[in-house]
Order: C-alpha cells, then structure tokens, then sequence
C-alpha cells in the first residue's frame, strides 16, 4: 500500500518560494526530523507546514492540507498492522465502509470479500458453484435457477465495489 505527502513550509511558501518534500507516511517518520529538514523550527520565523499534495492507492482516503502529524501516524500505525491482508480486499472494505470500518474489519478478519463479483447474477451463481448456497443443487436443476434472486437476497449484508462484492460479519 501507498501513502506518501508532500509536506511544505508554510512561511516560504508565502514567501513565493516552494520548500517541501516527499514522505513515506507509512514508514512513520520522525516528524521533527522531516520538518526541520524544511526549515521549520521553533524560534525561526518557520513554525508552520501544510500538506501541499498526497498520493495513496487507498480508495477513499482523503488528506486534508492540514491533516495532524499524530493523526497521519495513527493512520500509518493501523495500516502497518493489517499489511498481510489483501489489497483488493481492503480497498473494497474503504469504499464500502470508509477507512476506520474498514481497518477494524481487516484486523478482526471479519469480513468476506468475493473479487470480480459486480452485480447479483454474478454473486448467486458463485454461491452456488462454491457450495456456499446452503443446499446441494443436482446439475440437471441448475438451469431452472433464479441466480439473480439468489444474489439479490444474498447481497443485502454487503456492497459491490469497484473490485468485488464485500460483506461484514
């Protein structure tokens, strides 16, 4: 996953001169160090920052120009935590449920993600293939089916994302 700001000093900035630099927020950086590696310091006329830009590959996540330190460390914190987890998975949890919902779900495993699914034709006929519709179904009786149905009652605990159909438990 991805998480870098650009994070510039407020008083050049106003001063008409850009200095600022790139950070890897997920690395939990020392801030005190990345800031007086911009110029801002206590007792310089440089005190302030703002966050100019930021990348991340986290849907839904939004940094504001004024975005805490702290909160971008609690944020980088809990991240690190679930990084074994599935990307697609937890991109679909953020869009569904934003990003706290989604980073307490990821850390209790408790959820369930099923990728590619996008609408409830797709999902019923999963459902049935894996086994997961609760019954057998005899082949000869496949095609007399309602998959969309099945889908449709099956997909009211959940979202279709742009990367899948994700549920809570």
């Amino acid at each position: 996953m991805e998480l870098k700001i650009y994070l510039t000093n407020l008083g050049k900035y106003n001063e008409g001169e850009l200095v600022g630099k790139w950070i890897d927020v997920l690395e939990q950086p020392d801030w005190q160090e990345e800031l007086k590696s911009i110029g801002v310091a206590d007792n310089t006329g440089y005190e302030d920052f703002f966050i100019t830009d930021y990348e991340t590959d986290i849907k839904g996540l939004k940094i504001s120009e004024y975005e805490s330190l702290q909160h971008l460390d609690d944020i980088a914190e809990q991240i690190n935590s679930i990084e074994d987890c599935d990307h697609e998975a937890f991109n679909a949890a953020c869009e569904a449920w934003g990003l706290s919902d989604a980073l307490e779900a990821m850390q209790k495993e408790d959820y369930g993600f099923y990728l590619g699914i996008s609408d409830d034709d797709e999902l019923g006929h999963y459902l049935v293939d894996e086994g997961l519709f609760g019954v057998e179904v005899p082949e000869a009786l496949e095609n007399y089916l309602d998959y969309e149905a099945i889908g449709r009652d099956a997909s009211m605990d959940g979202t279709y994302t742009e990367n899948g159909y994700i549920e809570r438990y």
